[in-house]
């Protein structure tokens, strides 16, 4: 298992395009779950928010 979260096995992210982007994905969401009251619909919400941000920076 590899810690893929800011700080942690960057070389490994640099060689792999797929998991760099999996990581900042996942980063958006955290960012989005910190503002959020951690309901089942907050979570939805910053998954979702999270994907069209991704989108939008393509």
């Amino acid at each position: 298992m590899y810690n893929i979260n800011p700080g942690n096995n960057e070389d490994l992210k640099k060689r792999s395009q797929t998991l760099r982007e999996y990581m900042i994905f996942v980063g958006y969401v955290n960012e989005n779950l910190a503002k959020a009251k951690k309901g089942e619909k907050d979570y939805e919400v910053a998954i979702r928010d999270a994907v069209n941000r991704c989108i939008a920076e393509e």
